[in-house]
């Protein structure tokens, strides 16, 4: 009987100090997610914007693919979207009426209709939305707010 009982003490303490351990793991594999993601924000995140060609339907419509660069990583974000596109200056963000929580912003339009594509940053995750607004609205009046793309931090 004390065979069979130091047996399962023998089995229950590493199994006990594994488990331990693999909490130590995971909790520290979530500190460095948000480091990673605090880290993404902090370094400069930039756009990029490429010449898609001429809508099929308007001849003088550009078409845009829009990239979102962290670091040295590339990542589309839209594809052929209507409009040229630019990056938005952070001390432009007030006066275009960009949400606060937008760590990086482009914005284009082309006829009347605007667009923003944006950058926040939730928790562990980097969320990419959008917007449009018209000519009669501008800036103010941003509507259809969607997420388009999640990015979360790799460890």
């Amino acid at each position: 009987m004390k065979n069979l009982f130091l047996f399962f003490m023998l089995l229950i303490i590493p199994i006990s100090f594994c488990s331990k351990q693999q909490e130590k793991q995971s909790a520290q594999k979530n500190q460095n997610r948000a480091k990673n993601i605090d880290n993404l924000v902090l370094q400069k995140i930039s756009w990029y914007f490429e010449d898609a060609g001429k809508a099929d339907f308007d001849e003088t419509l550009p078409l845009t693919n829009i990239y979102l660069i962290i670091d040295s990583d590339s990542t589309k974000i839209l594809d052929k979207v209507q409009g040229e596109f630019y990056e938005v200056e952070k001390k432009d963000f007030e006066d275009n009426d960009i949400p606060k929580e937008a760590v990086s912003v482009c914005m284009g339009g082309w006829a009347g209709l605007y667009r923003i594509v944006y950058v926040e940053k939730q928790q562990s995750i980097l969320l990419i939305k959008q917007a449009w607004s018209d000519a009669e609205s501008g800036v103010d009046g941003w509507q259809d707010l969607e997420v388009i793309k999640k990015i979360e931090a790799e460890n």
